[in-house]
């Protein structure tokens, strides 16, 4: 559910509620605070869950790079090697 979605629910919910006895709009009031702190509670645990998923992400591609740049640099020693034998073998 959206914010906006919430927000509408939240304002019916109070039109209804304005139209209840006192006692029960007490009850009711409670419980629409407690179901707004759960929401707000839940869009904080969410952020928190994107912020980790970001960073994690920027590690992983960090490390894709470091990778490659490791490979080719390998590849350029295991082609260095490869030129240095084939030039001892056409000396021999």
């Amino acid at each position: 559910m959206d914010e906006r979605i919430f927000q509408t629910r939240c304002a019916s919910l109070l039109e209804a509620m304005a139209q209840l006895p006192e006692s029960v709009r007490a009850s009711l009031g409670r419980q629409l605070a407690a179901d707004e702190e759960t929401h707000q509670d839940g869009a904080g645990a969410f952020a928190g869950q994107m912020h980790a998923m970001r960073l994690g992400l920027t590690y992983l591609v960090f490390d894709l790079e470091a990778t490659r740049r490791e490979n080719r640099y390998l590849r350029r020693l295991i082609d260095a090697q490869a030129r240095s034998q084939a030039e001892e073998d056409d000396d021999m």
